[in-house]
């Protein structure tokens, strides 16, 4: 197996499993191409929702990202083709850029712009889609996870300094150090502007505020975190084995919903609009928290359906990747 191999089927296999959002760049500018078509029909309605599916562009495509931007519209990146795609789901229509490198996360921004970190090289690019320029910014490493705070910075892990750093719209990149110097698993941004992250090793929350400069310890009830997200409602919910708890901004529980015996371990969560919180869990499909905290799953009606990635619009329609099929899944 030659090293480019390799490679393919190491990131391919950390995207499935959900582990997929300076110097002088090399800036490229590429001229979008449109794709046109109607919106395949809708397989028959399954566990009270619409099924749908929504094919990915080129020949042999494989989807290793996916995000939705403030618009409604949805993009995910093409591995194959080194592209990432804007879907109109209104229109039934495509658009690619490309990139020249495999994207590892995505992570739109309300100027309109689109950012992303890559697979194998240590840089995180922006797309503006206005032209199709792409500029890239050296990073601390590849597969940097992204998220947006409510003050408009775009944060990021980094493994290199021990801690987490931030990214201006110019590409400026700020490293913060976290005690003890950790390896950040998982990250998310609250509405009040926080950061929360989960760190390789420790069933512990890290809150860090960036206007006071310090860190807090957020006890969990689980064995270990395999997931983070936070909700415009003011909420972080945290995933591990058998459970998912929900936490205020000050960081007490508010509530925890309780998986099935023998569930296998929750990922991929992402704040819902018609429902607080989605996420993956691979046995069951997908995971929906319900105003009581109960949980409902459903699992996709389409053959060789294995979710693994989720994006939700601002209208409330949930989008996820299928490993086995050149499609996107969404109801």
């Amino acid at each position: 197996m030659n090293d480019q191999a390799f490679d393919r089927r190491r990131f391919l296999g950390i995207a499935a499993a959900g582990a997929v959002l300076g110097a002088a760049a090399c800036s490229t500018t590429a001229a979008p191409a449109s794709h046109a078509g109607e919106l395949p029909p809708a397989p028959p309605p399954r566990d009270f929702i619409t099924w749908h599916e929504f094919p990915l562009v080129g020949l042999s495509p494989v989807a290793t990202a996916l995000a939705t931007d403030a618009a409604g519209r949805v993009w995910y990146a093409d591995y194959t083709h080194r592209t990432v795609v804007r879907v109109d789901p209104t229109a039934g229509s495509t658009t690619e850029f490309v990139t020249g490198d495999v994207v590892a996360r995505l992570c739109p921004t309300p100027d309109g712009r689109v950012w992303f970190s890559s697979a194998f090289t240590d840089r995180i690019g922006v797309l503006d889609p206005a032209t199709g320029s792409v500029a890239w910014f050296a990073a601390p490493d590849s597969q940097a996870m992204l998220t947006p705070s409510s003050t408009g910075e775009l944060w990021f892990d980094d493994p290199k300094h021990g801690g987490v750093a931030r990214i201006d719209a110019s590409g400026v990149i700020t490293s913060v150090s976290a005690p003890g110097s950790p390896t950040v698993s998982s990250l998310a941004g609250a509405v009040d502007g926080t950061i929360w992250f989960a760190t390789d090793g420790s069933a512990d929350l890290t809150r860090y505020d960036p206007l006071a400069g310090s860190f807090t310890t957020v006890r969990t009830a689980l064995a270990e975190i395999t997931g983070l997200a936070a909700t415009p409602a003011g909420a972080v919910w945290a995933a591990g084995p058998g459970a998912l708890q929900r936490f205020a901004l000050d960081g007490s529980v508010t509530g925890t919903a309780v998986l099935p015996p023998g569930a296998a371990l929750p990922r991929m969560l992402v704040a819902g609009v018609h429902a607080e919180l989605f996420f993956r869990v691979t046995d069951l499909g997908i995971g929906r928290v319900n105003p009581d905290h109960s949980l409902t799953f459903m699992l996709p009606p389409f053959e060789r359906a294995a979710p693994m990635g989720l994006a939700v619009t601002p209208a409330g329609s949930v989008w996820f990747l299928h490993r086995f099929r050149e499609t996107l899944g969404w109801f």
